[in-house]
């Protein structure tokens, strides 16, 4: 009898653990309602990618438009999804505090979406459907564990949020609160729970973290503190422990004119430990590369064409660097064949007057879609815009379909963030 009762205690602790394993493993094929040749079939062929944005409005959702073997896109029924939760919106469109990217993340493997609700301080967690529809998940949204979140960063079942706290509807004075970078862990099931070693790292008032970069070969989180004219690193464990580095100021020797260098907009190369730095104020791309501990190390800069270089992204092979350049509405192209030494070979232009933002690469490399914001009360600009990739170079070329004009609540709001499925 007594081994009989500690074989039933021992059977009772496996079955808990297994439980709670399975809800913290990643989603396998065949969750929830997701048919998996359904979603191979329509989804992951080259003429059906997914492309999704945020509304930001004062109730946020989620924009998803299937896009053709043209680059035409279509806004799928049932589009824009409810996120639970409101955008941020800034009446005095002050141009750089409020900027961020990586609002709206995919995860592939597991078929879910993260958006933030910038402007009450939640996560939205979607499932993605077979057809690229979304269905919330269970619990959605979740606490983002500080105010005004902007940016989410992915790795394995880990999520890391930063919280920017510049919200002019919650003041901090009025909050309490600091900016800060949270780590918290995403289950099975989709939802994003807190373990006892998640961390959270409280920042400097007015800084202005912007990117939770995750997107390297090694465990480490990349952001570049816009108004603190610095680079924050922080190495991230899997029990969910996130360690700062010393934070690296960009190098005064940079500055134009008196301007100092402040950065906006982060990307790791993917073929490379090579990260670029948009240096905004001063029109450059900062080469960096990265110690054992995931510190930053300047190397140097290259010039940017354009005027208030934002945000970057590689393609898959790591040989060409895109950046938005919001002022002079455009983008640049870079060679990064040999990744310390981009050189620009293309300036694109963006059709309309919105200013560009978020961009990402399409997943097969045929496309760069760009988000971009109007530049005034009730002004016209944004919108969702499709570039073409030339297959041999690199270069772009916006589509005669694009831009698809994002209608809004809100005359003072804004659509932030782009993702691709």
């Amino acid at each position: 009898m007594l081994y009989r009762s500690r074989r039933s205690v021992s059977a009772t602790l496996a079955a808990v653990g297994l439980a709670l394993f399975l809800d913290m493993a990643p989603a396998m094929a065949g969750d929830d309602d997701l048919n998996t040749e359904g979603y191979i079939e329509d989804v992951l062929k080259p003429s059906g990618r997914i492309v999704y944005t945020e509304t930001n409005d004062i109730s946020n959702a989620i924009l998803a438009f299937r896009r053709n073997d043209q680059g035409r896109l279509t806004e799928l029924p049932g589009s824009p999804f409810p996120a639970g939760g409101k955008g941020i919106i800034d009446p005095s469109f002050a141009f750089g505090p409020a900027d961020s990217d990586q609002n709206v993340v995919v995860d592939r493997n597991r078929r879910l979406l993260f958006a933030v609700n910038s402007g009450s301080n939640t996560i939205a967690v979607f499932h993605i459907r077979p057809d690229g529809s979304l269905r919330p998940v269970a619990g959605s949204p979740f606490p983002s564990g500080g105010i005004n979140p902007v940016s989410v960063g992915l790795r394995d079942n880990q999520i890391v949020i930063i919280n920017k706290n510049e919200d002019p509807a919650q003041p901090p004075e009025q909050t309490g609160a600091t900016p800060n970078i949270v780590t918290r862990h995403v289950t099975r099931s989709g939802k994003i729970v807190q373990l006892s070693d998640d961390t959270t790292i409280n920042l400097v008032q007015g800084t202005s973290p912007s990117q939770a970069l995750t997107k390297n070969d090694r465990p480490f989180v990349f952001d570049a503190l816009f108004l603190g004219g610095s680079l924050a690193s922080y190495r991230l464990f899997p029990s969910g422990e996130l360690l700062a580095n010393p934070s690296q100021p960009l190098p005064a020797s940079e500055a134009v004119g008196g301007t100092p260098p402040l950065p906006l907009g982060l990307w790791a190369n993917s073929a490379a430990r090579q990260l670029y730095v948009g240096f905004v104020t001063v029109n450059k791309v900062g080469v960096y590369t990265w110690n054992s501990d995931g510190v930053p190390i300047f190397e140097h800069t290259v010039p940017n064409s354009g005027t208030a270089i934002c945000w970057l992204r590689t393609n898959s092979s790591g040989t060409r660097l895109y950046t938005s350049n919001s002022a002079s509405l455009n983008i640049s192209v870079y060679d990064t064949t040999d990744p310390s030494n981009p050189k620009e070979i293309q300036v694109a232009p963006t059709s309309g007057v919105g200013q560009p933002f978020q961009l990402e690469v399409d997943p097969t490399d045929r496309f760069l879609y760009v988000v971009s914001q109007r530049a005034e009360h009730a002004g016209a600009g944004n919108a969702l815009h499709v570039l073409s990739v030339n297959p041999k170079d690199g270069t772009l070329t916006e589509v005669p379909s694009s831009p698809v004009p994002v209608d809004l609540q809100s005359p003072d709001a804004r659509p932030q963030g782009v993702a691709v499925y």
